[in-house]
């Protein structure tokens, strides 16, 4: 009888992505299942349980990252009793304070989850920490309280650099290397005179009501350089961000979240930002009850032209109690843009999502065939051995020293992003995942984003023809036609009506 065990990966910065990080403890992993064969331990490979980049002093590993996946995986009982989690030592699970490691830790131990510190080979069961007095749990408590001094002691250096660099700003020294993209790098106290006039339109034009997707069609209709240049086209999150940047009206907000004013030269007055403020406001209270995530957010693109499917309501004529039918609709973000070649053709949301649950029921889950996890284990020695490779200085003087460091760093990044590509194609954990899903859809329940992520990777939609093709996280795909589906013909809302105003006032 074989028993699962999940390795734990976590490193809080990129340095340490660069590093040692990763390997040790990959190897430290598998190094115990090789001292522990009697255990019968089969280390799983279907749920990628890294955390790259994320602080466990702050706990957003655990609800946000995927230790929180787990967590709530073990919650739900998707994964099996006395299964192992493998970890470096404590401070990979949490770097919070004791009492909340733990809870978080307790959790774990009542759910019947094996915890095993791999620095030093202890093992955390319930039945042994039951039946050892208390040593065990004194034990592990010390060892949270240590990683959270740790934490504690770093971050108050932290804050107090910092702290020094507030000080100087409060002085009027400018310490801020990137500037908004208006001002003058070579003099932050100028603004460019070629992209003000821009960011007054904009407000201008937020203050007569017009939302981010008319403003962002107007300018790229009149051909107006996007703010850095770097973009072809301007996008409604693009107004939408410097529609909320306190750096219009001068002001810089710090990482402590105090406000510096005249940091930067003003380029809106107060009383225009603080309109446009208000109107935002107003609007975001009025779209509060439907402000959650929808069930396909992120998930939908045009299979035209690859643009993201934007989930928008459209208000039909007004009838004559006054009221207006309201549609949820799918439409190409990139058709919303006028030099765009992508015609504006909308799909009813409703009938999308039908289509897309009545896939998910009828999918048949695809375990993972012997030949992926084996290319998945030689890339991952092949990732260790590239791996030594960066742990010694190299002298990059010599044309060949910088040739082969060049060659590395390519099959690096070759070799990783097969490995993610593979791993995609094992999730979710098992077929568990899908079946829970599809019996919450049996009993006339629904799926929330999170749910439905594990299970589709991508959508693709064909809004001319009306068909879906779903790529599922098993390397499934199914190709079928959206049901009761109707095609609206429609131009975007105010759109083109501003622009012709616009120009015959010219």
């Amino acid at each position: 009888m074989t028993t699962t065990a999940y390795s734990y990966i976590r490193f809080s910065s990129e340095q340490q992505a660069k590093g040692d990080s990763i390997r040790r403890q990959q190897d430290l992993a598998t190094q115990f299942l090789e001292r522990n064969k009697h255990l019968g331990l089969v280390l799983d490979t279907s749920l990628d349980l890294r955390d790259e980049g994320r602080s466990a002093y702050k706990g957003v590993h655990a609800t946000k990252g995927a230790l929180g996946v787990f967590l709530r995986m073990v919650e739900d009982r998707l994964i099996e009793k006395g299964s192992y989690l493998l970890v470096e030592n404590f401070d990979r699970l949490s770097r919070q304070e004791p009492t909340k490691a733990l809870r978080q830790f307790q959790d774990l131990i009542d759910a019947e989850i094996v915890v095993v510190t791999l620095h030093d080979g202890k093992i955390f069961d319930k039945d042994q920490m039951n039946s050892d007095g208390g040593i065990s749990l004194i034990l592990s408590v010390m060892m949270m309280a240590r990683a959270n001094e740790e934490s504690k002691t770093k971050g108050l250096r932290v804050k107090a650099a910092w702290s020094n660099k507030f000080d100087q700003i409060a002085k009027g020294v400018m310490l801020t290397k990137r500037v908004p993209f208006w001002i003058d790098p070579s003099d932050k106290s100028k603004t460019l005179k070629d992209k003000v006039p821009v960011i007054k339109q904009i407000f201008k034009m937020a203050a007569e009501g017009y939302g981010s997707t008319v403003i962002a069609k107007t300018l790229n209709a009149d051909n107006i350089p996007t703010a850095t240049g770097r973009a072809k086209y301007w996008s409604a999150g693009t107004i939408k961000k410097l529609l909320k940047s306190p750096n219009v009206i001068g002001t810089l907000v710090t990482g402590d979240g105090v406000e510096h004013p005249s940091y930067f030269p003003k380029v809106i007055t107060d009383s225009v930002y603080q309109k446009v403020a208000n109107l935002n406001l107003s609007s975001k209270t009025a779209r509060a009850s439907s402000n959650n995530i929808h069930p396909l957010s992120g998930l939908v693109r045009c299979s035209k032209c690859g643009g993201a499917a934007h989930h928008v309501r459209s208000h039909g004529h007004k009838r004559k109690d006054g009221t207006r039918p309201v549609t949820r609709i799918l439409v190409c973000a990139h058709s919303l843009v006028s030099n765009y070649d992508c015609p504006y053709l909308t799909r009813r949301y409703e009938d999308v999502l039908a289509t897309v649950m009545e896939a998910v029921q009828e999918h048949k889950y695809a375990d993972a065939k012997d030949q992926t996890l084996k290319e998945i284990r030689a890339l991952e020695n092949r990732e260790r051995e590239l791996s030594v490779f960066f742990d010694f200085p190299v002298d990059l003087k010599s044309v060949a020293a910088r040739l082969q460091n060049k060659k590395v760093v390519q099959e690096m990044d070759e070799v990783k992003a097969k490995l993610k590509e593979l791993k995609a194609s094992r999730a979710p954990l098992n077929r568990r995942v899908f079946e829970t899903a599809q019996e919450e859809l049996e009993a006339g329940g629904g799926l929330k984003n999170a749910t439905i992520r594990q299970l589709i990777k991508q959508i693709d939609i064909d809004f001319a023809s009306g068909t879906l093709k779903i790529h599922f996280t098993d390397s499934g795909v199914k190709k079928t036609s959206i049901f009761e589906y109707q095609t609206i013909h429609m131009e975007p809302p105010e759109a083109e009506e501003y622009i012709a105003s616009k120009r015959k006032s010219k």
